[in-house]
């Protein structure tokens, strides 16, 4: 993540996190300061799933894919009703659903296990469009594609 950071400051990317992210980094001191720095992106509400008192907005029609649709891929054979009552689970879910709600250009992981493995990041790309990678496979596409130093 140095690099996408350092990049950051330098204003060729801009990272992104929500409301959820920063509540699951809130006890790692170190990693406060980094959620501070990026910009916040709102999520979508979802019934038994969303915070009152955060970034989170209502929408009539949420553009992009729904927390059903997503939650069936990253957590195959597991009810969405289910996903929402697991916060780890949700919290998978609602990131991507407000990355792709937000119209992000990458999304940036180093949990493989939810969102890569077992073909998910394939799914993701070719039912909803969501580029999924970890932070090294991010820095060296945008290394490659703008010539940038790594």
């Amino acid at each position: 993540m140095n690099t996408l950071e350092r990049w950051s400051a330098e204003g060729k990317v801009q990272l992104d996190r929500t409301f959820r992210l920063r509540m699951e980094t809130a006890k790692y001191v170190p990693a406060r300061a980094k959620m501070e720095r990026m910009n916040v992106v709102a999520e979508p509400a979802v019934a038994d799933v969303s915070f009152y008192d955060t970034d989170e907005i209502f929408y009539a029609d949420v553009p992009g894919p729904q927390f059903d649709e997503l939650s069936s891929v990253l957590f195959p054979g597991v009810a969405p009703r289910d996903v929402a009552l697991d916060p780890n689970r949700a919290n998978d879910v609602m990131h991507l659903v407000a990355h792709a709600s937000g119209g992000g250009a990458i999304f940036v992981t180093q949990d493989e296990k939810d969102f890569i493995k077992g073909s998910r990041r394939e799914q993701l790309r070719e039912a909803f469009g969501i580029v999924v990678m970890t932070p090294e496979e991010a820095v060296a596409h945008l290394a490659d594609e703008h010539g940038w130093r790594k």
